[in-house]
């Protein structure tokens, strides 16, 4: 019999051996942490680079959408617009003509319109508030004083100004042109009244606008660019000045006005450069 061998009782609890499975260091734990904390904060750099260069392009996109949805611009050869009862042909009364700057006898506009209040004030002239004497309709009159047209460039400038407005008539995003008037003083363009005021003034009232109310200010201005060329006619004055709103209200109508620098595209001329 084994005197080294022990009697164990058959309730005593057995001894069991250690796990084989031993935890990791902490020398060896701290590199997996710190790893982790660089792959998150590296992928948040990574998506708010991503976010801003989407957000940067964001306007590109509209832009390249913009043209391909709409007719692509091509610049025609210009055919002056065929003369109407606003603005006839120099050449039907020579005398008129030598005498003039539309080229037709001179008539009183308040004839035709009631003068209103003074709703802005330019290099050349004032518009003020109107009203047909017959419709009693409200529309906008553009008085250019002669005296500040002192010679036959300012003269030409003016008629060529007229005309590219009656050429644009009834297209989207660009004033109505309604008639223009002579007198012995100035020269009366009557157009589409715009109570919403000027682009700019809404910009400095309004303070930002969001990214969606942006676009939509981009694609209303890409579009008018794209109409101009589309008929033969280059801004040259592409201002948030020089764009009216339509009404007061937020998503307002935005409408190009002042063609004072727009000239006709003629194919095979360059352009002059103007100092402004």
């Amino acid at each position: 019999m084994d005197t080294n061998h022990r009697h164990r009782s058959p309730t005593s609890p057995r001894r069991r051996p250690p796990p084989l499975t031993t935890r990791s260091s902490p020398s060896k734990a701290t590199p997996r942490v710190i790893i982790r904390i660089i792959t998150r904060v590296i992928t948040k750099a990574i998506t708010r680079a991503i976010t801003r260069a989407i957000t940067r392009a964001i306007t590109r996109v509209i832009i390249s959408r913009v043209t391909s949805v709409l007719p692509p611009p091509v610049a025609p050869v210009y055919t002056p617009p065929s003369p109407n009862k606003h603005l006839p042909s120099p050449h039907s009364d020579p005398a008129a003509a030598a005498e003039t700057i539309l080229g037709k006898p001179f008539e009183d506009v308040k004839a035709r319109y009631t003068m209103g209040k003074e709703l802005g004030r330019g290099q050349f002239g004032v518009t003020y508030l109107c009203t047909c004497n017959t419709t009693r309709d409200k529309y906008a009159c553009k008085s250019i004083s002669k005296r500040k047209l002192v010679n036959k460039s300012d003269r030409e400038d003016v008629k060529r100004e007229i005309q590219i407005m009656q050429h644009l008539s009834g297209q989207d995003n660009i004033v109505e042109f309604k008639g223009a008037y002579e007198d012995k003083h100035s020269v009366h363009v009557v157009m589409e009244l715009c109570a919403g005021g000027e682009l700019f003034d809404r910009i400095i009232a309004k303070g930002h606008y969001s990214e969606r109310a942006a676009a939509a200010i981009c694609r209303s201005i890409v579009n008018v660019v794209n109409i101009c060329h589309f008929m033969g006619v280059m801004h040259r004055d592409l201002k948030p000045e020089n764009f009216l709103l339509a009404t007061k209200e937020e998503g307002a109508t935005l409408k190009a006005t002042d063609f004072g620098l727009s000239v006709f595209i003629e194919e095979g001329k360059c352009l002059a450069l103007h100092a402004i």
